[in-house]
């Protein structure tokens, strides 16, 4: 494994439009609104890293006499666990929220954020109305239809809690499914569905969930002198049945009251 030791110093390479450095790896500093808020998966690339080394420079920003990182947060967790002393970063010439923005915009092309994590940095990023306009500009700006959008950031009905267990789930979890509970009503049906989905239900099995909950309604009418009871309900087995007894009762209920007025 390997453990390069060298003075904490700055080595340093200029191009024309970054800097690219050798620094002490304790120099380099997580961004701690980071649309990767939970890093997976880390121990393989350690292993790589300890073997090869950082093939691909981590991306910052500068920050006082250190560094914050803007994209490479999960290489960073892999060269401390590699036991790196020093690696080599790339120094953006741009402010923190736009480096970020590019980052973003990298992610959601690899679509491999968790969709908690995404909702996140979409929030943080749209908030930022004056600098990225309306959702649809914003859209635009990250090169996404607003429906998109807005799906993303209605991902913030789910109950928080749950968001929280969506975060840390190791799954590789389907956005799409994500959208979808959320816009179920109550923490009940987006918990039992929550938990489908962190069960390793796919995405077609939470479609289908979500459609049979949604099933087709029936309704019976019965009418009483000048008045019509209806009962609805859904299409379910012996629903009919269940429907007419209610039906039945209600009607009874409307000629009492008819009887009671009329004496």
């Amino acid at each position: 494994m390997s453990t390069q030791n060298s003075p904490k110093n700055h080595a340093q390479t200029q191009n024309a439009e970054n800097e690219l450095l050798r620094v002490h790896i304790d120099d380099v500093l997580p961004d701690p609104s980071n649309e990767r808020n939970a890093l997976r998966n880390i121990d393989e690339l350690a292993t790589s890293i300890g073997v090869v080394g950082l093939v691909e420079p981590i991306v910052t920003v500068k920050h006082g006499d250190q560094f914050k990182v803007v994209s490479g947060h999960r290489r960073l967790e892999a060269c401390k666990r590699a036991g790196l002393k020093n690696l080599n970063i790339v120094v953006r010439d741009a402010d923190i929220d736009t480096s970020r923005l590019e980052n973003l915009v990298c992610n959601i092309q690899r679509e491999d954020l968790n969709p908690i994590d995404l909702y996140d940095a979409v929030v943080t990023l749209y908030a930022k109305g004056d600098n990225y306009g309306p959702q649809k500009a914003f859209a635009q700006v990250i090169g996404k239809r607003q429906s998109w959008v807005s799906e993303v950031l209605g991902i913030g009905r789910l109950d928080p809690s749950l968001r929280e267990e969506i975060r840390k789930s190791e799954l590789r979890v389907s956005c799409d499914a994500v959208t979808r509970i959320a816009r179920e009503k109550g923490k009940e049906k987006q918990t039992s569905l929550v938990k489908d989905l962190l069960c390793g239900a796919t995405n077609p099995q939470i479609r289908t969930q979500l459609s049979s909950r949604r099933a087709k309604k029936i309704r019976i009418s019965a009418k009483v002198g000048d008045f019509v009871a209806t009962v609805t309900g859904p299409e379910v087995p012996e629903g009919y049945e269940k429907m007419l007894e209610a039906n039945e009762a209600l009607a009874a209920k409307v000629r009492t009251a008819q009887t009671n007025k009329n004496t």
